[in-house]
């Protein structure tokens, strides 16, 4: 959510303005959510078999998780480079491929956002817990993580450090993140290897 967030006042430094288009750009990153999702189902139905129960199960959507947030990663690096580029430009081409640039992104995050949440149901259902608690403590963990990310985003970091600085804070968190599943994968991979 801090990416959508930072991506629409992106758009509002770009233009002056976000309302007239922000049903658009809302659009744009659900569209991207549930491509992100069927991408996921798809990759399921192709990389993982029902035989998949052990370490597999479990490092295959790991590595595409932390894959999916080093892309996150880099997406938010990129929005200070496009605002240094584009803001204080009137050329009428200018705009309308920034604004081309920041919609696409806004579906890209909705599609790593997509890929993000189904690939952590992949993980807890791969680890046996029920289907119903899953979906529970993803669809909450889900809205108290866009919540405090929106309100820290808006309320906090944009105000106080500016835009292209709340960017960076997305890209080191989202680098954060992949650290720690790269931490946990190696550990899994090297319990498995003990046991072998």
């Amino acid at each position: 959510m801090a990416m959508s967030i930072v991506l629409l006042f992106s758009f509002q430094v770009l233009y002056g303005e976000v309302y007239e288009r922000i049903g658009l750009l809302i659009a744009l990153f659900m569209v991207g959510l549930v491509a992100g999702a069927l991408l996921v189902e798809w990759f399921s139905l192709r990389e993982l078999s029902d035989d998949d129960r052990g370490v597999r199960a479990v490092t295959l959507p790991l590595g595409r998780l932390f894959q999916t947030d080093l892309l996150l990663c880099m997406l938010a690096a990129m929005i200070p480079l496009i605002l240094r580029v584009f803001v204080g430009s009137n050329e009428t081409w200018t705009m309308t491929w920034a604004g081309i640039g920041i919609g696409l992104m806004m579906a890209m995050a909705g599609l790593f956002g997509g890929v993000s949440f189904s690939l952590a149901a992949i993980v807890r259902r791969a680890n046996r817990v029920r289907e119903s608690s899953t979906a529970g403590l993803l669809f909450g963990a889900d809205h108290v993580g866009a919540a405090i990310g929106a309100l820290m985003t808006g309320l906090v970091l944009i105000p106080v450090f500016g835009l292209p600085a709340a960017a960076i804070v997305v890209a080191v968190l989202k680098l954060a993140s992949a650290v720690a599943i790269g931490l946990q994968l190696r550990g899994i991979t090297c319990v498995n290897r003990s046991h072998a």
